[in-house]
């Protein structure tokens, strides 16, 4: 099958919701209740200091993450168990690999490497999750 079929052929309902998902994954990991504190802290953000085009940078985002559920939705999981081990091997071994690989020559700290990685695989597992049962 060509890349225009296997494009024609995916669940874009599924892909949407999975995209959704993330952003919703996202919101409560870099909430204050997990992760937020510490990941201003690493990054030097001060609470309650807005920037300025957040509208912009969430809509990008969410380009962005529409790509990767489309992306792992072109492996055709089937089944909720199937999207969430596909889910992991991108996540994890794709994914998260790339970020912490930058972090390091960015030169971050680990707890920030693990904060960003394990919100790359999470984001993944729900992902694959999705669209897998949907399948």
């Amino acid at each position: 099958m060509d890349f225009v079929s296997m494009l024609q052929n995916l669940n874009y309902l599924a892909v949407l919701v999975a995209a959704i998902a993330a952003f919703v994954v996202g919101a409560v990991w870099y909430s204050p209740m997990l992760f937020g504190k510490a990941w201003m802290k690493e990054l030097g953000i001060k609470p309650g200091k807005e920037k300025k085009g957040m509208g912009a940078v969430l809509a990008k985002s969410f380009l962005v993450t529409f790509i990767m559920a489309t992306t792992l939705a072109l492996f055709s999981p089937v089944g909720w168990y199937e999207g969430l081990s596909t889910g992991a091997i991108l996540g994890f071994g794709i994914g998260a690999m790339t970020g912490i690989n930058n972090m390091i020559y960015e030169m971050k700290s680990s707890q920030l490497m693990l904060i960003n990685a394990g919100y790359v695989v999470i984001m993944f597992l729900a992902m694959g999750t999705i669209i897998g049962a949907w399948q």
